[in-house]
């Protein structure tokens, strides 16, 4: 899809969504992630993917977010925000590019269709909404950590997932207050793993080399069980 058309389709669902309900969603949830965070990837979140001998060099934001930073394997990260509606914070895309300055690939290329980035998640406590808009909400600056970088690639995997079974948050919160919630927990991450797949097909090492044997390296069965404990789905549902 070219950007312009993107452009276009993206304001034409703005017409359509209630900005001000989408930030009072996302404040909900993010006191509710807030009572359990993904301390599991504490860890990653502290190992940056940034060629950090450059840093001088880089385009800084004046909220101390990176618009454009080299990753340590020389491929070069071009991230193009706005702040929209309701002040939300937008990633209208991220073009990743290398050595020689030529694209390998726009991020909103890899997005399910209709879905949009925000960086208005507290930390470690990332989400995706499918209502009252298709939006993956993620830490601010999450690309220039390996814990952002598997955590939207979580995210991302859900969004795909709830593509295939759509489902309004009411429904899905009584669908997944039992046994679903574990499979739909490794559906996601299972997505996950397909999609970085996807990528590094493209020529993109979305997460560092040193993860090439990301299955043995990163324990995803644990991390999708820690996800699934993570979720309190009887209060979210109180609070709906």
């Amino acid at each position: 899809m070219s950007e312009l058309k993107r452009n276009q389709e993206f304001e034409q669902s703005e017409k359509n969504v209630s900005w001000g309900l989408v930030k009072s969603t996302i404040n909900q949830m993010n006191r509710e992630n807030a009572k359990q965070p993904r301390d599991f990837l504490s860890n990653y979140f502290q190992e940056s993917v940034l060629k950090l001998d450059k840093e001088s060099n880089l385009d800084i934001n004046e909220e101390g977010r990176f618009n454009s930073f080299e990753q340590k394997d020389g491929t070069k990260v071009e991230v193009k925000r706005n702040i929209g509606q309701e002040n939300l914070h937008f990633i209208d895309d991220v073009t990743f590019k290398n050595k020689n300055g030529e694209d390998i690939l726009k991020l909103s290329s890899m997005l399910p269709k209709g879905y949009s980035i925000l960086e208005e998640a507290r930390r470690n406590c990332d989400f995706m909404l499918s209502e009252p808009a298709s939006v993956i909400v993620m830490t601010p600056g999450f690309l220039e950590s390996l814990g952002g970088r598997i955590t939207f690639l979580h995210e991302l995997g859900h969004a795909y997932d709830y593509e295939k079974k759509p489902k309004t948050r009411g429904e899905l919160i009584d669908n997944i207050k039992g046994t679903a919630v574990e499979q739909r927990e490794k559906d996601a991450w299972d997505m996950a793993k397909t999609i970085l797949k996807s990528f590094r097909e493209k020529g993109l090492n979305f997460l560092p080399e040193s993860l090439e044997n990301f299955e043995e390296t990163l324990a995803w069965d644990q991390i999708a069980k820690e996800c699934t404990e993570q979720h309190n789905y009887q209060e979210l549902k109180e609070a709906a």
